[in-house]
């Protein structure tokens, strides 16, 4: 009788545990069918809504921090707070030709927000030496009955490229431009020495020769240049004793000696207000006769070469890349 319980018992037992174990592992099985049927489309939902949600915080910062920045304009007491976008529109306005093509708008708008972000503050002092600015009543007061048409158009050129700036080894820079060069634009390096400027290299503009403004000439009597240079330290009987002492690669000079003073040929050139610093000196018994050609520094974009490359189906960003060396377009963030 104990024999027959114990195997009654044992029969019991194992047949509980038949039951049970192919129940577990029936789930186990399916939990691990689902996982390995759905973990993809999961893993991906996960991703892809984690990706846009990043995507969207990105936007909303680049947003936020470009709107952030300030320009702040001189005013008759005080100072007036400008978003760096709209204050772009007057900065262009006063730098450009408008009859110019979109890119070469567009160009010249980055680089000028460039110039502003390179100085790294979300409140930026407007400062009239470093860059231009028209108000909208001299925007009126220049275009007059083209006000509204030449206002939309430096609107759209600043908007298509806003936030957008050049770069150089990863840092904003303010780039350099002028309205023609003498056929070929300044190396930074010879006309700054410093390294600082390796993207200003000498570049081509062949076109520039063309302009109606390319040439000019100007003759000064040997008193009216040590008028105009008397701050620099010139003396009386020193007008006409004037010699070009060093140039660049670019014809460019750079130093000058007029009398017993030696002076940078950009200050003689500001001073005497000739069209660039790319200049001739011709000696006559009444005076002395300036030949310069290009109009302004010559470093970096030139906006007349710039404007023919644009008329030749060159993108803003070609121009920028022609131009400036080893940079890059960036957006700010």
């Amino acid at each position: 009788m104990r024999f027959l319980f114990l195997s009654r018992v044992w029969g019991e037992h194992m047949k509980k545990h038949r039951l049970i174990v192919p129940k577990r592992r029936m789930k186990d099985f399916g939990t691990i069918f689902f996982v390995l049927l759905f973990f993809p489309y999961i893993l991906n939902l996960l991703l892809h809504g984690m990706n846009r949600e990043k995507l969207q915080e990105q936007e909303s910062r680049a947003k936020q921090n470009t709107q952030s920045i300030v320009v702040m304009l001189p005013m008759s007491i005080g100072y007036a707070r400008m978003p760096l976008e709209e204050y772009l529109i007057g900065a262009l306005a006063a730098s450009i030709d408008t009859s110019y093509e979109e890119e070469t708008l567009k160009a010249q708008a980055v680089i000028l927000r460039s110039a502003m972000i390179q100085k790294g503050k979300q409140q930026v002092y407007y400062d009239d030496k470093e860059q231009s600015y028209w108000s909208k009543e001299e925007m009126e007061a220049h275009y007059g009955e083209e006000y509204q048409t030449q206002y939309c158009k430096l609107k759209q050129a600043v908007e298509a490229t806003e936030s957008i700036y050049i770069a150089y080894h990863g840092n904003a820079i303010a780039p350099p431009f002028c309205a023609l060069s003498s056929g070929n634009t300044r190396n930074g390096k010879e006309a700054l020495g410093a390294l600082d400027y390796e993207y200003l290299q000498s570049v081509p503009c062949k076109d520039d020769i063309l302009s109606e403004h390319y040439l000019d000439t100007r003759q000064y009597t040997g008193h009216n240049i040590e008028e105009l240079l008397a701050d620099q330290g010139i003396k009386e009987g020193m007008g006409q004793q004037i010699e070009i002492l060093q140039s660049d690669s670019a014809g460019y000079v750079l130093q000058i000696r007029i009398g017993e003073q030696e002076l940078k040929g950009e200050v003689v050139r500001q001073k005497l207000g000739l069209h660039s610093a790319c200049f001739q000196i011709i000696k006559k018994e009444d005076g002395v006769l300036f030949k310069s050609k290009g109009l302004g520094h010559g470093l970096g974009m030139s906006q007349y070469t710039a404007n023919v490359m644009a008329q030749n189906g060159s993108q803003f960003m070609d121009i920028l890349t022609y131009f400036f060396h080893d940079i890059t377009i960036e957006k700010y963030e």
